[in-house]
């Protein structure tokens, strides 16, 4: 009976051991799988911003781009008025014949 109690407790011992390897184990996958969650985040967040910059610097381009053919087309017309009147009225009648269709 001695040896039967024995062996009991032994294997209680095992099974506790194991449950608390168990226990260790899981609360690292959770601790890893919460620092790969973080770094994959802060990843993101750095694509994410560097994303947002490089939007912001090609419509920056864009504006400029725009605001420099505007500047062009004013001065032509400033330089050249007849011109830039009968190139309208030539458009005009283009696009009047081509909607007229």
């Amino acid at each position: 009976m001695f040896t039967a109690a024995k062996n009991q407790d032994d294997v209680n011992d095992k099974v506790n051991k194991a449950s608390d390897d168990v226990r260790r184990g899981a609360s690292n996958v959770k601790s890893d799988v919460y620092s790969a969650a973080n770094a994959v985040r802060d990843d993101l967040s750095g694509l994410a911003n560097q994303a947002g910059r490089r939007v912001r610097e090609i419509a920056s381009s864009a504006e400029e781009s725009v605001m420099s053919g505007v500047d062009s087309v004013t001065t032509n017309i400033r330089a050249k008025p007849v011109e830039s009147v009968l190139i309208g009225v030539g458009i005009g009648f283009v696009l009047g014949v081509l909607f007229r269709r």
